[in-house]
C-alpha cells in the first residue's frame, strides 16, 4: 500500500499514523533533547508538506490505553531483543504524550488495555464489539 494511491477499502487500520509520530514521538524526541530546534523545524515542514499533498487525517482513532507499568511488563514478557533496552521512564513519557494529544482529538475510542484480553475471551470480545460499533459511527 502506498500513501499516494487512492484508498480502495472502506477502512484502513494502521498501528501508528503520521499524527502519532508528530504529536508523540517527534515531540518527545524534541523535548528530551534528541532533536534540536533546526531538526524539529525541518520535521514540521515535512509534516506540513505531507498534509498538503496527501489525505492522512484519520476519521477515527482507537487508543489501546494501558498504564506504563502494564506496557513495561508486557514488553518484558515478550522478551524481544530489540525492545530489551526500553526503560520505563520512556514508556511514561510516551504515555503522557498520547494522553495530551488525544484529549483534544475528536472521534477517539479509548479501550482499557490494562485488562487481560489475550487469554480472556470475554474481554477480547468486548473490545471487538466496541471497535465494531465505533467504526460504524465514523
Amino acid at each position: 500500500m502506498s500513501i499516494n494511491k487512492p484508498q480502495e477499502n472502506k477502512y484502513r487500520f494502521v498501528e501508528r499514523s503520521v499524527f502519532t509520530d508528530k504529536h508523540v514521538f517527534a515531540e518527545n524526541s524534541y523535548q528530551s533533547g534528541n532533536m534540536n530546534q533546526i531538526e524539529m523545524g525541518l520535521y514540521n515542514k515535512y509534516f506540513d508538506w505531507i498534509q498538503e499533498h496527501f489525505e492522512t487525517k484519520p476519521d477515527g482513532i482507537i487508543y489501546l490505553k494501558a498504564d506504563p507499568e502494564t506496557s513495561f511488563k508486557r514488553i518484558k514478557k515478550r522478551a524481544r531483543n530489540e525492545e530489551s533496552i526500553i526503560p520505563l521512564d520512556y514508556i511514561k513519557q510516551i504515555h503522557e504524550k498520547h494522553e495530551n494529544w488525544l484529549q483534544d482529538e475528536k472521534n477517539v475510542l479509548i479501550l482499557d488495555a490494562n485488562l487481560e484480553f489475550e487469554k480472556n475471551k470475554k474481554n477480547f470480545n468486548s473490545m471487538i464489539e466496541k471497535i465494531k460499533r465505533f467504526v460504524q459511527t465514523i
